[in-house]
């Protein structure tokens, strides 16, 4: 949900759906469309791909998790997207794989991009620097299909 307020906030000319399965992240994402007044948020409670089958075709596309369902997003954006960008994150190295596999089959450029984060604690009065687990952020773009 993060990523379509910051996305619709940045771009109010652009209209923005947000795709979201559990109750509890669709009123958060309502809440904050409220707080922050963005009216070209539109929020659909459900899940992908079902819910991706009434939307337009998109330009962009950010896939924040799956549910098991990469493989059938991917296929349903391809088939609806003429061109643009597909952007996803993987924690795991069967989603990393999933994505750039599901991209390249359907014609898509990637590039991926390793994100590693740690954060300090104390061992022994001193500053250690403890590595969190990284992110796989996917780049799939397809241009005049």
């Amino acid at each position: 949900g993060s990523v379509s307020i910051e996305t619709a906030r940045l771009c109010p000319d652009v209209t923005v759906y947000a795709v979201e399965k559990k109750d509890k992240l669709v009123r958060l994402i309502n809440m904050n469309k409220e707080t922050y007044s963005i009216p070209n948020l539109h929020v659909i409670h459900g899940s992908a791909p079902e819910k991706l089958n009434g939307l337009p075709g998109p330009q962009r596309v950010f896939v924040g998790g799956s549910s098991g369902a990469m493989t059938e997003i991917m296929e349903l954006v391809s088939r609806k997207m003429e061109d643009g960008i597909v952007v996803i994150n993987a924690a795991t190295i069967e989603t990393l794989n999933e994505a750039v596999q599901g991209l390249e089959t359907y014609g898509f450029d990637v590039d991926v991009t390793e994100v590693s984060v740690s954060r300090s604690k104390l061992i022994s009065g001193k500053r250690h620097m403890s590595a969190l687990n990284p992110i796989f952020i996917v780049r799939g773009e397809r241009e005049n299909r």
